[in-house]
């Protein structure tokens, strides 16, 4: 895309209806360039229709170059809609991209979430897409799980412990 082209684009992007984004996104996933790629990231969080959502995840699912597959990796770390987050690190999976660069934020991403859905699919674009780690980057980012690991343990442990302690007083009490 020429810098007018751009200026085009950019303005229908912004005022052009829901039921003409589609077609205007196909367009930019043929002839577009990486400068557009963060404006038509936006449009995942700026409420618009599950049409124009489903075509930008196919648009990331696409992508062809570390630039732009780390744009939207980057986009995707600051989003905070986990359904939005969960869909682009899945369409991120889907571009068959090398993500090792990011490994250790993919790392800090797994452990960050409780959600069992994005962590699989964190997990999923770990093992996938970062198949030239080297062993010192992955022996430190082992490292970090089986820390995180056991803090999570004895964290749960304190949990259960709670419960079992409430229960106790709760099996000794009269029920009337």
């Amino acid at each position: 895309m020429n810098s007018q082209e751009r200026k085009l684009f950019l303005q229908k992007l912004q005022n052009d209806s829901d039921s003409q984004l589609p077609g205007l996104l196909h367009y930019y996933r043929e002839n577009g360039d990486a400068v557009m790629l963060p404006n038509v990231l936006e449009l995942l969080v700026s409420n618009r229709s599950q049409e124009v959502k489903s075509v930008i995840y196919d648009i990331i699912s696409s992508l062809k170059t570390s630039e732009t597959a780390f744009m939207a990796f980057d986009f995707m770390s600051k989003v905070q809609d986990p359904g939005i987050k969960k869909s682009i690190i899945s369409s991120l999976w889907l571009s068959g991209m090398d993500f090792t660069e990011k490994a250790e934020e993919i790392v800090n991403m797994l452990l960050s979430f409780s959600d069992f859905e994005i962590v699989f699919d964190i997990l999923t674009l770990l093992e996938n897409c970062t198949s030239n780690l080297d062993n010192k980057t992955a022996s430190m980012l082992f490292d970090r799980v089986l820390e995180k690991k056991k803090t999570a343990q004895e964290h749960l442990l304190g949990i259960y412990q709670a419960a079992e302690e409430y229960l106790k007083t709760l099996e000794q009490r009269p029920l009337f």
